[in-house]
């Protein structure tokens, strides 16, 4: 989402933009193929791949056992052509598997209009939404997060279990292990590669059975990534740099 935002602004607003700071590669990688020769009113290149200044609120090389897992199931359905959901695959699957695994726990995050939207639509009505949300109320290890911001989530995950997301990046930033539901043809491909990709079910289950087990073999692939100018810490300050210097 923020790199089609950010694309279609650089197509609609090029000739008044003075600087353009992109949030992934393929973002820079669009936007300076479209503005490379131009140069703004100081004669400086346009468009930066410095960062985004939200990442600098992620906290980074998080170390510790994998026991918390945070699932951010995306408001849409399985047959929306909007970036599906895999909610109603994994709504039952997890809660079970977590019943079963105590020492384990699991935050619940979906999206803030996901709830409100099955019920619109009639996928769910509203006494399902209930039951559902009593269901996790019962399971002391089991949480519903329905707070405004993701970061205290983000600070007691130690692996995402998601489906696409705009916050994915910024959980990938944090060095600990996700989860992707869905495909991955529309994320850079060295951060795709550090994902644990799952295509049903039991294959998530068994990502999440290894990593509490301590096998995480993607973390050399993730620590590589990251290694990346765009992900390193103090991004507004070299914000700061571009525009002064």
């Amino acid at each position: 989402e923020p790199y089609r935002r950010q694309r279609q602004m650089c197509i609609r607003d090029r000739t008044y933009v003075d600087y353009l700071f992109a949030d992934c590669d393929k973002v820079y990688q669009y936007c300076n193929s479209k503005l490379k020769l131009c140069k703004n009113a100081d004669s400086k290149k346009i468009v930066y791949n410095i960062g985004f200044p939200r990442f600098d609120l992620v906290e980074r090389d998080k170390k510790s056992s994998i026991k918390t897992f945070l699932w951010l199931p995306r408001w849409t359905t399985s047959t929306d052509n909007n970036e599906k959901s895999t909610f109603f695959e994994n709504k039952d699957v997890l809660i079970k598997y977590f019943q079963s695994h105590p020492e384990l726990s699991l935050i619940i995050r979906p999206h803030p209009l996901m709830f409100a939207h099955y019920i619109d639509t009639g996928v769910m009505n509203k006494a399902e939404v209930d039951a559902y949300k009593q269901l996790i109320i019962d399971t002391p290890n089991i949480t519903l997060d329905e707070n405004p911001s993701y970061i205290g989530s983000f600070k007691k995950a130690d692996c995402l279990i998601a489906d696409y997301s705009s916050v994915v990046i910024e959980y990938f930033i944090t060095g600990q292990p996700i989860i992707y539901l869905n495909g991955t043809k529309t994320i850079e491909r060295s951060i795709a590669d550090a994902f644990y990709v799952s295509e049903t079910p039991d294959q998530t289950l068994s990502f999440v059975q290894k990593l509490a087990d301590g096998i995480d073999e993607k973390a050399d692939l993730r620590e590589k990534a990251l290694n990346r100018d765009a992900y390193r810490s103090d991004v507004h300050t070299r914000v700061i740099e571009a525009l002064l210097n």
